[in-house]
């Protein structure tokens, strides 16, 4: 169980870092590309985003509920 775990633990990781590099690299990033690159639901995606906006990622939505997001 803990290997399990552990595994899930790993993956999010590597795509909260995968994300951050997303933004780096593009202006604005959607909820689709990410899912889409990742393999994730959408409520995955913005609870990841959510998470990055907690620790202190200046990540903004460009209108409500639009899915398209960009690093100030």
């Amino acid at each position: 169980m803990a290997d399990m775990r552990g595994g899930k633990l790993e993956r999010r990781l590597v795509r909260l870092v995968e994300i951050l590099n997303t933004f780096a690299a593009f202006n604005v990033v959607t909820t689709y590309q990410l899912r889409e690159r990742f393999g994730v639901s959408t409520r995955t995606i913005q609870r990841d985003i959510r998470f990055l906006r907690e620790i202190g990622f200046s990540i903004r939505e460009i209108s409500p509920k639009s899915g398209r997001y960009f690093m100030a």
